[in-house]
């Protein structure tokens, strides 16, 4: 087949069966039969010379080729989008699915917020959150996520960041632990039982690097956790402290006792977008939403 004779359709296509992971669902999301995506599917098999999505148990995986390719359909299909978007954009036009890749402490704190704005300002949209761990920067480079949110700053070419908010650190444990009663000095809180919140191979929170490096390493947690939804059930009625951001303490955490972090600490939570959406008229007015509805908070 003629490469030249794809259309934006069959790109749109091929995006939409990689990111449901369906057949089924991409012709549901795009008002279409299945027969219409499986075409398209095949005229792009024809093109890469590749089967791009193979059987595997119930459901369908993407090949190596197509996951290796997907980036640069979805940075045409943004170009393209950004070719077509009037620059006066009407949001209540807005019909697209903004995805957001993101773990607990944004889901729960500034997604809410997000996601009251956006039905209230674009109500034909609509948001996938997922949970990044420590690959939220894959994310946007494989086009599964338009947007980052997090305290993750990749180094590498190619990447946007723009400050979201600034918090700090701080210590909750139960009313009846020792420490409660007492001033967490340095000393104290290294001799502790920490509960740690580890959300990957390679993850490192903030509030450990702003420890002396001897502190650091005299620090072993007898608990790690994949995520501090359950901080407070571990915790309760436990010997155990926990060092979380203190917005996220003093709003969902009021059971517990909750100190200051020995240190000066801080913590700075941020937008990061690729160079794929970055001129998207589209997703720079979501970007603009996310940073309105969290100075609300």
């Amino acid at each position: 087949m003629d490469p030249y004779k794809i259309d934006f359709f069959a790109l749109r296509v091929l995006s939409m069966v990689f990111e449901l992971k369906s057949f089924s669902a991409a012709a549901d999301a795009l008002g279409v039969n299945q027969s219409v995506v499986s075409y398209a599917v095949n005229r792009m098999r024809d093109v890469f010379d590749d089967p791009l999505f193979l059987r595997q148990g119930g459901g369908i995986v993407p090949t190596d080729r197509c996951i290796a390719e997907i980036g640069e359909v979805e940075a045409m299909l943004q170009r393209f989008e950004t070719m077509i978007t009037p620059q006066d954009l009407d949001p209540d036009k807005v019909t697209k699915n903004f995805r957001v890749s993101c773990n607990y402490f944004e889901r729960i704190w500034i997604m809410a917020p997000v996601i009251k704005e956006l039905r209230k300002s674009a109500p034909k949209s609509q948001l996938t959150i997922m949970h990044s761990g420590t690959q939220g920067a894959s994310h946007l480079v494989q086009g599964a996520a338009d947007l980052l949110i997090g305290p993750m700053r990749p180094e590498e070419d190619g990447y946007y960041c723009r400050s979201l908010l600034k918090d700090s650190y701080v210590c909750v444990m139960d009313p009846s632990n020792p420490l409660a009663s007492r001033r967490l000095t340095l000393e104290r809180y290294i001799g502790a039982q920490h509960v740690a919140v580890a959300y990957g191979d390679g993850w490192t929170s903030d509030y450990l690097d702003q420890l002396p490096p001897e502190s650091r390493n005299e620090l072993t947690p007898v608990v790690t956790v994949p995520s501090p939804g359950d901080i407070q059930t571990i915790v309760q009625g436990s010997d155990l402290i926990a060092t979380l951001p203190r917005k996220f303490a003093m709003t969902l955490l009021p059971d517990l006792t909750m100190a200051e972090f020995p240190l000066p600490s801080s913590l700075e939570i941020g937008l990061v977008w690729s160079a794929r959406t970055h001129g998207s008229v589209t997703q720079k007015w979501f970007r603009d939403l996310v940073v309105s509805a969290v100075k609300s908070l």
